[in-house]
């Protein structure tokens, strides 16, 4: 009996495994993002095969060591921020809810615990948040949602809601945004996304 071996980071493709049989093979890791973190370091994020964000961190100068932890959020989507005073803010999507948590700055308690989001009462309709993003402008974190409702006919639309960093909280729109206005802000953002 023949086996190949099998890529670890395929993008789901079905892999000969022996004569007769095909397996699907998934990433193990999903969605990896690199940023530093409030003390310098190179933080790497992805969704692990438990489907929580997890944070690696390289503690050594030359790269040999480094410190994996849970974020605590479930997510199928996410992305990362940063409050005003420096620390990274992980936003995860899991299903139709949204929860963040912040760095802390301790060492023993990296994530602050875990807090949920809502945006208006039109959330109750949302089948899932599809994509997270995150940008600054003035200053000013920013964080836009794409929500996948059900429509009365049985149909999914998408709509785009946006919120900004408050302190230590999150604060969504009352209303989607009509993303197609020229002066919108996550146009360039928007333009490239594969739903």
């Amino acid at each position: 009996m023949q086996t190949a071996t099998l890529p670890l980071a395929a993008p789901s493709k079905i892999q000969q495994t022996s004569l007769f049989t095909r397996t699907s093979v998934e990433p193990m890791w999903k969605g990896t993002t690199v940023t530093t973190n409030s003390d310098g370091q190179e933080d790497a994020y992805s969704i692990a095969p438990d489907g929580f964000v997890w944070s690696y961190t390289v503690d050594s100068e030359f790269g040999r060591t480094g410190r994996l932890i849970t974020t605590g959020l479930r997510a199928s989507a996410f992305a990362l921020g940063k409050s005003p005073d420096g620390h990274n803010i992980v936003i995860a999507a899991d299903g139709a809810c949204v929860h963040f948590v912040v760095e802390t700055g301790n060492p023993k308690q990296r994530w602050s615990t875990p807090q949920s989001v809502s945006f208006s009462a039109a959330q109750q309709k949302v089948v899932a948040v599809e994509k997270i993003f995150t940008q600054v402008l003035v200053g000013n974190l920013f964080v836009g949602v794409l929500a996948r409702h059900h429509g009365a006919k049985g149909d999914d639309f998408y709509q785009f809601w946006e919120a900004i960093w408050a302190g230590g909280d999150m604060v969504f729109s009352h209303s989607p945004l009509k993303i197609a206005h020229p002066k919108s802000i996550w146009l360039k953002k928007l333009a490239n996304i594969r739903i």
